[in-house]
């Protein structure tokens, strides 16, 4: 029985020898997250407890050693084993003879532990004493917090880690990438402002996220929206013309805002006029269904039919279908498109428009400005609008 443990410790040894034999050297300005484990995770996937424990206390820290540590603290958290990651980092700080650049890399790794656990609190108040004190983990220190306040929606910690992040660094693609962000993280706060009927306040944060981003689509639309909030139609339409006028593409975000616009100028000529210049812009589906109502409103039903049939010809569509059978356009039950619309009904229920992130593949049936899954900003296109006849419309 003796025997067992020696051969477990002899065993974890010998994998964690192979494993630092295939590890690049940790550089001096990042930490073990950077490290690859080359699919040899499993040579510790079976490695019991008490083993990994009299492992950890044979083996002497210093600087040939670090890296066998944080290496096999990386493999187990990227495993999910978050709590023998845990332990072999706190193991790691209560090592009197680390360095202090040791010391800090240990810290972050621990506090990559805790944040991977969800102990976001634990993790946050590592990472803002290391931002404090430590020039070799203040970076990535700062990327972990600007992660963490995203996902917690604590948009004025965000904007500051990002004017941090802005104000260390000469890299003119990370400052780019700044800019981005903190449009949005304004753009939020202008929302949250609109939400609590804070018009002046949203108008601000508007006026701050267009200093990191001149011709930001966000912002433009919560303009419009909130020229809307204060019964201001005139300018909304004309806000949201000349958003489409500079617009390449059509903007899936604005669908929204545009159905927002039906109920409050539905009947009116300057939203019929807008919808005629979205319209043959972009014909989108959307758009079509839209203007459908807008027509039945305001030239007769007769009308909107007739429009939408021609559309129709050109360009068949699950939704264009949907809206010509709702509207009794195939009144004729032996009309041989009313099985086919009434089968494009069903697989819409089922499937409908689709979007998808460029980032993640994270797929689903609303638009997101940051993709529920890896929290990219701006990386959800419309992929698809599900149609019987296979006319999907490709981003």
């Amino acid at each position: 029985m003796s025997g067992i443990p020696l051969f477990l410790m002899l065993t974890t040894a010998i994998a964690i020898g192979w494993l630092l034999g295939r590890f690049q050297r940790l550089p001096n300005t990042s930490a073990s997250k950077n490290i690859a484990p080359y699919g040899a995770g499993f040579l510790v996937s079976d490695v019991p407890d008490h083993a990994l424990d009299s492992f950890l206390a044979a083996l002497d820290v210093n600087s040939d050693t670090l890296e066998t540590h944080l290496a096999l603290g990386a493999i187990y958290r990227q495993k999910g084993e978050i709590d023998r990651a845990i332990r072999i980092h706190e193991n790691l700080l209560a090592r009197s003879e680390l360095t202090k650049v040791q010391h800090d890399l240990s810290e972050f790794e621990l506090a990559t532990d805790y944040q991977k656990a969800g102990l976001i609190d634990r993790a946050e108040k590592y990472l803002q004493n290391l931002v404090e004190s430590s020039p070799v983990c203040r970076k990535p220190s700062l990327m972990s917090l600007l992660e963490i306040y995203q996902q917690s929606k604590e948009w004025h910690k965000a904007v500051n880690v990002a004017n941090l992040l802005t104000e260390d660094s000469s890299d003119r693609q990370l400052k780019k990438e700044m800019n981005r962000l903190r449009s949005h993280f304004y753009c939020e706060l202008a929302r949250i402002a609109i939400v609590e009927h804070d018009y002046l306040g949203a108008r601000r944060s508007l006026s701050r996220s267009e200093q990191y981003s001149a011709n930001h689509l966000r912002s433009e639309l919560l303009r419009v929206e909130l020229e809307l909030i204060l019964d201001r139609p005139n300018k909304a339409v004309s806000g949201l013309r000349k958003l489409i006028e500079k617009s390449t593409v059509f903007p899936d975000a604005m669908v929204s805002l545009l159905e927002q616009m039906s109920k409050s100028l539905g009947g009116k000529d300057e939203y019929r006029h807008l919808l005629d210049f979205i319209y043959e812009k972009f014909p989108a589906p959307d758009v079509v269904r839209l203007l459908f109502s807008e027509l039945s409103l305001s030239e007769g039903q007769s009308e909107a039919v007739r429009f939408l049939l021609d559309e129709l010809s050109q360009h068949p569509t699950s939704i264009g279908l949907k809206e010509a059978l709702v509207s009794g356009a195939y009144s004729d039950e032996s009309h041989p498109l009313v099985p086919i619309v009434s089968a494009l009904i069903s697989r819409e229920e089922q499937a409908g428009r689709l979007y998808r992130c460029g980032s993640c593949g994270f797929s689903g049936h609303k638009w997101h400005w940051q993709c529920p899954t890896c929290h990219r900003w701006d990386s959800m296109t419309y992929v698809s609008e599900s149609g019987f006849f296979g006319v999907d419309k490709a981003s």
